[in-house]
């Protein structure tokens, strides 16, 4: 699966981390990486600790999955693909946040 993410396709990385499920299924897989000393516990933490909180009432529901999405995104690129990722899959993981980010300021503004 890793090695899928690593092909640098943005089709892919954004279907992964548009679906909340597909994001858990994929999170779920990746945490038995055979090249981690020990089994990561990345679904607990999403579930548990990785808490949504808003400080405006915010009822556009495009905006909510957007920010969900940055998210996913920045925690697939900071903790799962870290130590494996080169400059090619680093490039294509900052640019999909940046549009994210993009789209999130123009539903915030507008």
């Amino acid at each position: 699966i890793k090695s899928i993410l690593l092909l640098n396709d943005p089709e892919i990385i954004e279907y992964v981390t548009s679906h909340a499920p597909t994001f858990e299924s994929l999170v779920r897989t990746l945490e038995h990486d055979p090249e981690l000393r020990s089994k990561a516990d990345h679904l607990q933490f999403l579930r548990e600790r990785a808490k949504f909180r808003t400080v405006v009432r915010m009822d556009d529901e495009e905006l909510v999955g957007n920010i969900h999405r940055l998210f996913r995104v920045n925690y697939l690129r900071d903790v799962i693909l870290r130590p494996t990722m080169d400059e090619g899959s680093l490039s294509t993981l900052v640019s999909l946040g940046q549009f994210t980010m993009s789209d999130i300021v123009k539903g915030v503004v507008l």
